[in-house]
């Protein structure tokens, strides 16, 4: 299969460049804020726009200045560079040009591909779009655009699908996110699930900011920023809003501990938040590479008893960094996504009910089950008056001994009917 068309969007810090991502993306996938260089991690994602895909890449800042994470992200950008077809290249229309744009243009001329600017914050009032044609780009690789109000993002797509035109066959992807909170291993867990270092990886807690999104086979992997129990600043606040919205968006989470300190709080609230929305869920016990294989053994027998709200939920020991326990974790996920979809016909779900209120008889009538949604998983209960709460507990503990559903979360429903 030929490569989709890759194109890199390049320029200094707090030009725009995440919103313009979010922008083409049609999605806000990347963190974006007045702080500048909150960008991190390489996010790198497939766009579809009318027949036409390409992938895109958002980018940190380049040449700013450097701590340990800002050094892996500028060795991140250099590797990708190297990928990339095209640079679309972000100039700030309102602080006109600068010494850093001039000096990101002579790196990028010495690549010899193609070049589009992107002059972003037309908006403003005070504008200095003029002097960018110091830069020497062709007029019809030149464009004004508003990112955060989306003008002028149509006209650079259509440029760029002219000139990089591509059509496939589109393969819908199956959604997983990563979550968990800060420095349990969430980045080396997606690279070690795809194969090689994509995510930037630190011992630093919080160097994950933003989604950042790789595929392998037929599942698309997020990962996301550690969820804290209180928020230090606007950004972790931000963060955890990106993070709760990739929730919404995949269809199942890998939900990542460190097997040293499983189950604290704020790992409670985040599996109630994933089970309230229906979610597949199987739990990454990582870091096991940092425990003798008793003391293993020991915490993982005791899980169940800590946790009996995740009963139903698959436990895989992993360790990220020595890629230990991957290739269980990756068969865990494919059988959760194959539970999901498992159908149950009208006939099953009569007869269980028969059995199963002949075995422990209800103290209303129960005329009827029903299966009213897939994903999520919702069955409706129809009876004459409503359902005591043990009763409903009592049903959907049975329906998971029946037909299993093994990491997904089942929600029963309660419907009065009317006697005639």
């Amino acid at each position: 299969m030929k490569k989709l068309p890759f194109f890199v969007i390049i320029g200094r810090v707090n030009v725009g460049k995440s919103t313009l991502f979010n922008s083409i993306v049609g999605k806000n996938l990347a963190v974006t804020h007045r702080i500048p260089g909150i960008t991190r991690d390489v996010l790198r994602k497939k766009v579809i726009y009318d027949d036409y895909s390409f992938e895109i890449c958002d980018t940190g800042g380049l040449f700013g200045p450097e701590d340990e994470i800002k050094k892996k992200s500028n060795q991140k950008i250099l590797e990708i560079i190297d990928d990339a077809d095209a640079f679309i290249f972000v100039v700030d229309a309102k602080e006109g040009l600068t010494e850093g744009d001039k000096e990101i243009m002579d790196f990028l001329r010495e690549k010899s591909k193609p070049i589009y600017l992107a002059i972003n914050k037309i908006d403003v009032k005070r504008r200095k779009d003029l002097e960018f044609h110091e830069l020497g780009v062709p007029d019809d690789k030149m464009f004004h655009v508003s990112a955060v109000h989306k003008e002028g993002i149509s006209e650079l797509i259509e440029k760029l699908i002219e000139d990089f035109p591509h059509k496939e066959k589109i393969e819908k992807k199956i959604p997983v996110t990563i979550v968990g909170r800060p420095n349990v291993g969430k980045s080396s867990l997606l690279n070690s699930l795809i194969g090689y270092d994509y995510a930037i990886v630190s011992d630093i807690p919080g160097t994950t900011r933003d989604p950042v999104e790789a595929e392998r086979d037929e599942f698309i992997f997020i990962d996301t920023a550690g969820i804290r129990r209180k928020f230090k600043d606007e950004v972790d606040y931000f963060s955890y809003v990106k993070t709760s919205h990739s929730i919404d968006y995949s269809l199942i989470v890998i939900f990542v501990m460190d097997i040293r300190e499983p189950f604290t709080k704020i790992e409670r609230k985040l599996f109630s938040l994933i089970e309230e929305k229906g979610k597949g869920i199987l739990i990454a016990l990582n870091k096991i590479d940092l425990l003798a294989k008793k003391e293993r053994e020991k915490i993982f027998k005791s899980l169940k008893d800590y946790f009996p709200a995740a009963s139903y939920v698959p436990f895989v020991l992993v360790s990220a960094l020595k890629k230990e326990g991957i290739d269980s974790l990756y068969l865990t996920l494919k059988t959760v996504w194959r539970e999901m979809n498992k159908g149950i016909n009208r006939t099953a779900l009569k007869r269980f009910l028969s059995k199963k209120v002949h075995q422990n008889p209800p103290p209303v009538f129960i005329k009827d089950i029903r299966e009213k949604s897939k994903i999520p998983r919702i069955f409706e209960v129809l009876s004459s008056e409503p359902v005591p709460d043990f009763y409903m507990r009592y049903l959907k503990n049975q329906m998971r001994k029946e037909f299993g559903f093994m990491g997904v979360p089942l929600r029963f429903l309660n419907k009065i009917y009317l006697k005639k």
